[in-house]
């Protein structure tokens, strides 16, 4: 997971990375409908090696099971960073 300051960063990156690389990527942001971030979501969670680039939307009540890796990009208060990185330790992740 990539977590990244706003919504306009999270996407530019996102298109950043797919422009560079052969890797699943998905981006989801405040400016993606709930339709599209509920499938990104499904996606992230079903996709063994994939990519998700994200803003706070994603730090809060939903866990993602798996998750090995967590950046941050961009700086943030103290709180969302915490939430940030529990992405590792929830789910079946075992860290």
């Amino acid at each position: 997971m990539v977590f990244c300051v706003a919504a306009q960063f999270t996407a530019f990156n996102a298109d950043l990375f797919r422009a560079t690389n052969n890797i699943a990527t998905v981006e989801m942001h405040s400016r993606k409908s709930q339709e599209y971030r509920a499938r990104a979501a499904k996606e992230f969670i079903q996709w063994k090696q994939v990519v998700m680039f994200t803003s706070d939307v994603s730090a809060r009540g939903v866990d993602y099971p798996d998750v090995t890796l967590v950046l941050q990009v961009g700086t943030t208060e103290k709180e969302p960073y915490i939430h940030r990185l529990g992405r590792t330790a929830r789910g079946s992740s075992g860290v």
